[in-house]
């Protein structure tokens, strides 16, 4: 039954022996002793008894009543079913293997109130306990686009209830590029990114932030340029500090979405096939950091015969070239003068 009705009688039985030892001290001459028991508290005390057993049963008559009003209506009661409870059983510390826990294992339970037998159950089916431990629990929303991380309320860190299919935090939406070979460049004048994939055209500069690592947090850099082609030119990107994402130790161009609406989310978000990083350098009157003939170094700071005064058969020039600039499909000049 999902609610009780009211009890006709809802006076205790200490209460019954209080009313009843007034209305005896206030109808009759008898009074209470102080120090010991009489007949008269005796009495008093048997009456209230006994009145507290019918009003037990008064009380008892709303549901009786309400049973053969079912009765009367063709309900039936249920059979009764054996109780069940839910428990926990943990491996033993540093345990190697899984544990088992065969169907029918029995369990007792602490005697009840007023009784001095356990209570025992038994499993209804067998159970493997797994040395695997649950690290994290995080849930998603993707028609509010929010998430939420519950790993501590999860696995009992913090003693709290969370909903489990209901984000909290918005999700990022963030690329990160890594290009070793561009982004090692002593600079970054021109940088093009060119994107290929569907639903990149529409979203304009607005809805798009770059950031790069100074070493201490993301720092939003100029926005860049952006065409028809969908490619996005960068005029001065500062050079980023490495940092650790993912495992991976790089020099990182940070892209973050923002300001988009829930329909862009559920219908339009950029789906990306291929990213070309490309970047044209034009550098001239650059001096080697060093030039040997044969073994012996040569003086920059002066004129110098590359192949010595008097060239002789396999004299070597060696002109060193900076590791920044040896990339794919560089041309450089040498121009001797």
């Amino acid at each position: 039954m999902s609610s009780l009705p009211p009890k006709i009688d809802q006076r205790t039985y200490e209460e019954i022996f209080e009313q009843t030892e007034k209305l005896a001290q206030q109808f009759t001459h008898w009074k209470p002793a102080i120090e010991k028991a009489d007949a008269g508290g005796a009495l008093i005390r048997i009456f209230a008894r006994m009145v507290k057993l019918i009003g037990n049963r008064l009380n008892q008559v709303p549901e009786k009543n309400f049973l053969a009003f079912l009765d009367l209506i063709g309900g039936q009661l249920k059979p009764p079913q054996a109780a069940k409870v839910p428990l926990t059983f943990y491996l033993a510390e540093g345990s190697p293997v899984d544990g088992l826990v065969p169907a029918h294992t029995q369990v007792s339970a602490p005697p009840a109130e007023g009784s001095d037998e356990e209570i025992v159950f038994e499993t209804d089916r067998e159970l493997i306990v797994t040395t695997a431990q649950l690290q994290g629990v995080f849930v998603i929303e993707p028609s509010k686009d929010k998430y939420s991380n519950c790993t501590l309320e999860a696995t009992g860190q913090k003693d709290n209830a969370f909903l489990v299919f209901e984000g909290n935090q918005a999700i990022e939406h963030s690329l990160y590029i890594n290009c070793p070979e561009i982004f090692s460049l002593p600079e970054l004048i021109d940088f093009k990114l060119i994107l290929s994939g569907d639903n990149i055209s529409q979203f304009s500069n607005s809805q798009l932030n770059w950031f790069y690592w100074n070493g201490n947090k993301w720092e939003e850099t100029e926005a860049p340029a952006f065409d028809s082609n969908n490619q996005f030119t960068f005029l001065n990107l500062p050079i980023s500090t490495a940092l650790e994402i993912n495992g991976q130790q790089a020099k990182w161009l940070r892209a973050s979405l923002t300001n988009i609406t829930d329909a862009a989310i559920a219908n339009n978000l950029p789906i990306i096939t291929n990213i070309q990083g490309k970047i044209e350098i034009d550098k001239t009157d650059l001096i080697p950091d060093i030039c040997l003939f044969n073994k012996t170094p040569l003086d920059l700071t002066k004129d110098f015969y590359p192949f010595g005064e008097q060239p002789e058969l396999n004299d070597t020039f060696y002109l060193a070239l900076d590791d920044n600039y040896i990339k794919p499909d560089v041309n450089i000049t040498n121009n001797l003068v």
